[in-house]
Parts: structure tokens; sequence; C-alpha cells
């Protein structure tokens, strides 16, 4: 087993691969509202959109917390690591929202993980971009982007 350390930069260097994050943005159809979903890393990264929001408006997205625990416990089970969120900005905003790492930095110590990836998928146009940020305790570090033509 790898210590966090190795696993992090392990999980860092997956999930920010190009093709993974073409994934990510693509899975969200062009629309008017926040969307969301959560990232895994096993053997290979994993990404899970959460289909069914409590709430999905303009500005504010509110995940299906039952449904998105109930993915991280099997997740568990087949060997795979829960390890950060995703969501839109319709608005075109990269930047994480102080709701965004406060929900981040609340998250942490549930998963008895010292970080937690945030990423943010941004609307404009026909491109959609991916920032990805890695949120801990006292830091948040820009760790990569894509940009990506709608499909």
């Amino acid at each position: 087993m790898t210590n966090r350390r190795e696993w992090l930069k392990k999980a860092r260097k997956a999930l920010t691969d190009a093709e993974y994050l073409s994934h990510i943005c693509n899975s969200f159809a062009r629309c008017n509202c926040e969307q969301g979903g959560i990232l895994g890393f096993g053997s290979s990264p994993v990404f899970i959109r959460d289909a069914s929001p409590l709430f999905s408006g303009y500005s504010e997205y509110v995940p299906n917390i039952d449904y998105l625990n109930h993915v991280v416990h099997d997740w568990r089970q087949a060997g795979i690591r829960f390890c950060g969120f995703v969501h839109t900005h319709p608005n075109g905003e990269k930047s994480l929202s102080e709701l965004d790492i406060d929900y981040a930095r609340e998250i942490l110590p549930h998963f008895h993980s010292s970080a937690i990836f945030m990423f943010v998928v941004a609307f404009s146009e026909d491109i959609k971009s991916i920032f990805c940020y890695l949120v801990t305790r006292n830091n948040i570090e820009s760790i990569g982007e894509g940009h990506f033509q709608i499909e």
C-alpha cells in the first residue's frame, strides 16, 4: 500500500489527464444551471455525475448526498478512494467560490484526508474549460486546467 503522499501524487497525475478532463467536461450537457459529481481514484480515475441533485439552479447546486454517499460506499468496497468533487459554473467563473472552499474544508475530516480535489467546469461560448484545484485546510492550489469544444 502506498502512503498518502505517493497516492496523492498518482491521483493528481491521473485526475488531470487531458482525456479524463475531457470526459468530465462532456458529461455535462449544455445547460444554464450548476451540476456536479464526485471524483474517485483506484487503479484509474473514476467520475460519477450526480444525475439527481436536490437542487440545480443558475448559481447553486445542492448534491444528492444520499446517492453520492452510496456511490462512495460502493467505491470503497471496490478499492476506489473518494478524492473530490466537480461542479459546473455556467456563468464562466473559473475560481472556487467561498462556499465551494468552505464545503471542501468541511468534508475533509469525514474522509480522513488532508486534501480534496475540487474541479470547476466553466462554460463560455462553445468552449468548456475545467479548472482543477487541490484544497487543504490552509491552502488552495491550482493544479491544472483544460479547454474543450462542446460536443
